[in-house]
């Protein structure tokens, strides 16, 4: 099962393969968790968390979100959330 990221580089790598001629590899390296819901949905299981995740889930919202489908926008709030990260990921920083 792939999760968005990797289906992603899967589909690229096919989309090349025979302008590349030669063997392509990608590397998956996504935990079922980061796509708890949609793993759920595609297989009726859910997955394992591990402690490194439980301990990620109890992080302050300013250090870490949880994004779950929530409402009929949630894609929208999702690129929101992440729009707004990069930006202050990006911004300059303030000298003192």
């Amino acid at each position: 099962m792939l999760c968005p990221h990797s289906a992603c580089a899967v589909y690229a790598a096919g989309t090349v393969a025979k302008a590349l001629r030669g063997p392509q590899v990608c590397v998956l390296t996504a935990h079922p968790a980061k796509f708890e819901e949609a793993v759920k949905e595609a297989t009726g299981v859910d997955p394992v968390m591990t402690a490194n995740v439980e301990a990620l889930k109890r992080l302050p919202a300013d250090r870490f979100e949880w994004l779950r489908r929530s409402g009929p926008n949630w894609r929208t709030d999702w690129e929101a959330q992440i729009k707004a990260a990069v930006r202050r990921a990006n911004a300059p920083k303030a000298r003192l």
